[in-house]
């Protein structure tokens, strides 16, 4: 389990335990799309959305470590 970097400070991937997440920055906070089993079957959305990277990571434990990661990327870019 690692988290990936697609678009820097915009996108991020994770795959764990048979469960394909994607976390992508938006205008209003992140928006977390999971793929898994459960979402194909009732065939909902597998959305969830955040206002920041700290109720992601409270939420999500293969997602620990993802503030940082955003804030060392956006401290290269400056």
């Amino acid at each position: 389990m690692m988290i990936e970097v697609i678009r820097e400070g915009i996108e991020y991937k994770c795959v764990n335990r048979g469960h394909e997440m994607t976390l992508l920055k938006t205008s209003f906070g992140w928006e977390m799309y999971t793929s898994n089993a459960s979402v194909w079957a009732w065939r909902t959305s597998g959305a969830s959305f955040f206002y920041t990277l700290s109720e992601v990571e409270a939420r999500y434990k293969s997602w620990q470590g993802i503030k940082a990661l955003t804030e060392l990327s956006r401290e290269a870019n400056h």
